[in-house]
């Protein structure tokens, strides 16, 4: 297939003259999440894929479609400071949709630092978490429910609360002994006032809490 973001590439699509140079220009924190903006040229396309790369394992993934030029990952929170114990690296990139169904080649990939906890290579050749973790809730800000995730290095006493802004406990999503292992759980906040709330985990020594928005 001819490369579309070669800059001076044309040609002729239904008596229509397609070019689509794209180059995924930028990635800046917007909210606190990754925003990866990219120029297009061609008035044709009509949509762009973003494919994303967490672990080599997986290697690259379909992430979403859009037709703006630009994405916000809400599922991510980004790091532009110093290094931090708890981050990763991810990448992104992007590829266009023309009108007919032409899909143009891969753009550049872009890097971009993240929290979340470093990898590690098992004997299988996978790589895995190693330490402990408690995820951004998504989506943030919600209504009436979202989904907060975290993982376990160890098997542990596991509790998970949500409280109020005055320190109040509102409600208790885990309170129990848990295998070592990944976790997703739902919180349906249909009988609270909107607000921020505060989610607060407790496993063995470790201890986090991050801070949610609900909205009504």
């Amino acid at each position: 297939m001819p490369n579309l973001f070669s800059p001076n590439f044309k040609y002729t699509y239904w008596n229509h003259v397609f070019s689509a140079p794209l180059n995924l220009t930028s990635v800046k924190s917007a909210n606190s999440h990754p925003l990866l903006t990219w120029d297009c040229l061609d008035p044709d396309i009509e949509e762009f894929e973003i494919w994303k790369y967490v672990t080599s394992a997986n290697g690259y993934e379909y992430l979403t479609t859009t037709s703006n030029k630009n994405y916000e990952d809400v599922t991510e929170i980004m790091i532009t400071g110093p290094l931090v114990a708890n981050e990763r690296n991810i990448k992104y990139k992007v590829r266009a949709i023309d009108y007919g169904a032409h899909v143009s080649n891969y753009s550049n990939e872009v890097t971009v630092r993240v929290e979340g906890p470093t990898m590690e290579k098992t004997n299988n050749g996978l790589e895995t978490l190693f330490t402990y973790s408690l995820a951004q809730n998504y989506p943030n800000p919600f209504n009436p429910s979202t989904k907060i995730s975290y993982f376990l290095k160890d098997d542990a006493f596991t509790t998970l609360k949500i409280f109020d802004v005055l320190g109040n406990e509102v409600k208790v999503l885990v309170n129990e002994f848990m295998p070592a292992g990944n976790y997703e759980i739902s919180f349906n906040a249909s009988e609270l006032s909107s607000g921020m709330y505060i989610y607060k985990i407790q496993a063995g020594k470790f201890m986090a809490f991050k801070k949610m928005i609900l909205t009504k």
